[in-house]
């Protein structure tokens, strides 16, 4: 190749050529006692300088390599990260320097793509997981607020002289934005900023001008696309950490982020919020609870998973290297390939050798769903029925203590005014949109001047989550069960018990969370295998608080009780295998007294034709 790596007194063998098993005789120049490498090649007519390879002197030692190209997308983790890993092994024969063992290696990393079936957001925590939380407060506290007092002493971006201010003005020349159309951040001098009610005021409150005005041009370059895009409610993963003029507005796959680098800061468009070190982690597939970590902050987490190989790719390629040689050893076909072009011959041992494993190694056939039989109920456990009343009943104290505000989803209540023992909220009874009054500033706050808004005034009892949690906790039974009848008749509403729910009646369902969400509270009631240690079979969520909303002209009509469904994960555990979300199965929803249970039937298809 035209790149070669020579150790100072090696010999030379010869030079291998592809197609050739044996060495080719290298002739050295004869009047010259010493020469460079195009000579050399001059002195040997015929060896084609980019794909013959020149071999030294190693006594007996003999290795061969081979080169994959993966894509971790390709191997089950939404993110696109290119990389090329090579297998270095060690010839049965050492005089053999087209040893065809790289082939097995490279079908087999081929063989174990498992194309990614979750987007980036099945990877993310939930807003009011404690590392979230932890992150949120050092946001609100002495760090950042010490952050935010010097990014609110910047005179405007645009007339400070920075340097980066050239790239963010040519990339709006280029793509015909005017210099102030700033419509979803609405960046300014001194902290001025107007942001959508979604996003962490107090991320954006430490981010410079720079950043910001890269939000507003990447939100009106996903507008401006064929296929329009309102990055709100969209999922889009934007590095703000480099210049505009190097970033996309959009992935090429949708949901997939692209490559985790060190020192990348990464902004989530749909949940208004940065990429945490932790969930950089989890995206590379590297399981950051079971890791024995320290202290390390989230510049320092967010650099370990740049660095990192994502785990499922190596896993992948370690596992080749570990069984390609018996593979090579039990596929007869693959060996018997004679030696011909070389891109051909490894064609034909890739097609052999996928054909040997998908007749050896195919999904198990789907086992026969059997109805649950005649059996005891579970003593210990409360029927659940008996419970949904008692839920409805606090549906309305449900609604009062929710989230409110996004400075309130991470576990915080909004402050009252000073002397006061109300909190006050604004909100669009249309849309269901409210923040507080603290993050309603004309100078810096959420943009809310398309609704039409209310005051809502909370007492701080009322709103108090903790107070409405000890009501739940009273409320609630430890554990709930369905018994033989409702899990035979939920079984017998689809042909084949699609759902798998002829399992659960061996299943106590126990609390395991309480979510505080947007207008409701939610109870997660889990049932897990191997006697309740196990791994989760099965969720039954409980929504307390506002059920259903239809906007009517500028109001909303809403309905608030209590809402439970079940989901087996049965049809994702067990063959065949079903991609995707699972819907529920059943649901069940009281209000304003009454009950109405509601069964999932098969899917149909129907054709319609569009005149």
């Amino acid at each position: 190749p035209k790149q070669v790596g020579v150790r100072c007194g090696s010999a030379i063998k010869g030079f291998s050529v592809p197609g050739r098993q044996s060495l080719v005789e290298a002739k050295f120049p004869v009047s010259k006692k010493q020469c460079t490498l195009p000579e050399l090649l001059k002195a040997n007519s015929g060896i084609d300088e980019a794909t013959a390879t020149i071999v030294f002197e190693t006594g007996e030692c003999t290795y061969c390599t081979c080169i994959q190209k993966v894509d971790t997308k390709n191997y089950g983790l939404p993110q696109t990260r290119n990389r090329t890993y090579m297998f270095v092994w060690k010839p049965d024969d050492p005089d053999n320097y087209e040893d065809d063992l790289g082939y097995y290696w490279q079908a087999l990393v081929t063989y174990l793509q498992n194309p990614v079936r979750h987007s980036l957001d099945a990877f993310i925590l939930d807003t009011d997981h404690d590392n979230i939380r932890v992150f949120r407060e050092a946001l609100n506290g002495p760090p950042g607020r010490h952050t935010k007092r010097s990014v609110f002493q910047e005179i405007d971006f645009f007339t400070s002289g920075n340097a980066n201010v050239k790239h963010n003005t040519i990339a709006r020349e280029k793509l015909g934005i005017e210099k102030m159309s700033r419509p979803n951040v609405g960046g300014g001098e001194r902290g001025k900023k107007q942001i959508p009610p979604h996003y962490w005021l107090e991320y954006l409150d430490i981010q410079p001008q720079r950043q910001l005005d890269m939000l507003d041009i990447l939100h009106i370059s996903a507008a401006r696309d064929a296929e329009t895009h309102d990055s709100n409610f969209s999922s889009f993963f934007w590095n703000i950490s480099q210049n505009v003029s190097k970033e996309k507005h959009r992935s090429a796959v949708p949901g997939i982020a692209g490559c985790i680098s060190p020192g990348g800061e990464f902004f989530v468009t749909n949940l208004g919020r940065p990429l945490l070190g932790s969930e950089k982690l989890l995206v590379q597939g590297i399981p950051y609870f079971r890791l024995a970590l320290g202290s390390e902050s989230e510049v320092e987490l967010g650099d370990l998973a740049g660095n990192a190989m994502s785990l499922t790719v190596v896993c992948a390629t370690m596992l080749a290297a570990l069984t390609c040689h018996q593979l090579r050893t039990e596929c007869p076909h693959a060996t018997s390939v004679k030696a011909g072009k070389e891109v051909e011959r490894a064609k034909r041992i890739e097609a052999n050798i996928h054909r040997f494993l998908e007749t050896n190694g195919g999904m198990e056939k789907a086992k026969n769903i059997i109805l649950p039989p005649e059996a005891p109920a579970f003593e210990s456990s409360v029927d659940a029925t008996s419970a949904f009343e008692a839920f409805a009943a606090l549906a309305t104290d449900a609604v009062k203590s929710s989230v409110w505000c996004t400075c309130e989803t991470s576990g915080r209540n909004s402050k009252p005014a000073e002397s006061s023992q109300f909190c006050t909220f604004m909100h669009c009874p249309t849309c269901r949109t409210s923040c507080c009054s603290n993050c309603l500033g004309s100078h810096t706050g959420y943009q809310l001047d398309s609704h039409v808004l209310e005051e809502k005034r909370i007492s701080t009892d009322e709103h108090n989550n903790g107070c409405f949690v000890s009501k739940v906790r009273n409320t609630a039974p430890a554990s709930i069960y369905f018994d033989k009848k409702s899990i035979r008749f939920l079984a017998e509403q689809n042909e084949g018990d699609i759902h798998r729910v002829g399992e659960l009646w061996k299943v106590i369902f126990n609390l395991e969370k309480i979510k505080r969400h947007r207008r409701k509270w939610v109870l997660h009631y889990n049932a897990r295998d191997n006697n309740g240690v196990g791994e989760v079979v099965a969720e039954f969520c409980i929504t307390i608080g506002e059920l259903w909303t239809e906007s009517q002209n500028d109001t909303a009509s809403v309905e608030v009780g209590m809402k439970g469904e079940l989901i087996s994960y049965f049809p994702a555990k067990t063959p065949p295998l079903v991609p995707g979300k699972l819907e529920p199965c059943a649901i069940v929803v009281v209000k304003d007294g009454n009950s109405e249970w509601l069964v999932r039937k098969e899917s149909s298809r129907i054709s319609m034709k569009v005149v």
